[in-house]
């Protein structure tokens, strides 16, 4: 569970939910409710925690304890689909250790935008249906279905649904070579 992870990061980190909450902005009861899975956090709120943690989103979310060769639409773990967002995220990978793969479903009613701080290791991406607004360090990307789009790591970048209907896309992450397991 990410509320397990998260816990176990802070106090790996010598943290204490104050401090951890002067770091991200976020309040101690709102990060206490995260590490007890009383409440699931947004992207928006994760990257701030991982960030004042110094662990990278995908590690998180990539380490789970079975490998899979084959994982049904229906069997897919949800990562994120709280109060706060309607876009949904589910791991297309489990167990790998050296990818890790995403969907995001953004619902046709769904407008705003989702800031990435970047990651330490290049990205993926492709529409498979809908339309994409894909800004990478401020340049201006607009990915239609069946595009896709390379990140390079450290590249700070955002996106946002455009047009009708909901936007599906996949992504990929490249674990970085030598990358402890203790840091997923």
């Amino acid at each position: 569970m990410i509320s397990e992870k998260l816990r176990e990061l802070r106090k790996n980190s010598g943290l204490t939910l104050l401090e951890l909450a002067e770091k991200t902005g976020l309040s101690t009861a709102y990060l206490s409710n995260v590490e007890r899975d009383r409440t699931s956090p947004t992207i928006n709120n994760l990257f701030k925690i991982c960030k004042a943690l110094n662990a990278d989103i995908t590690a998180i979310l990539s380490k789970t304890s079975t490998f899979k060769t084959v994982i049904r639409k229906n069997e897919r773990k949800k990562i994120f689909n709280s109060i706060n967002s309607s876009v949904k995220y589910e791991l297309t990978s489990e167990g790998t250790g050296g990818i890790v793969g995403v969907c995001i479903t953004i619902p046709a009613n769904h407008y705003e935008e989702v800031i990435s701080m970047g990651h330490d290791r290049d990205e993926l991406g492709v529409v498979a249906t809908g339309s994409l607004a894909m800004y990478l360090d401020d340049q201006e990307h607009i990915l239609e279905e069946g595009d896709s789009i390379f990140i390079k790591r450290g590249t700070s970048h955002w996106y946002k649904k455009i047009g009708d209907g909901a936007c599906i896309s996949y992504w990929s992450f490249a674990m970085p070579q030598g990358a402890p397991e203790s840091a997923l």
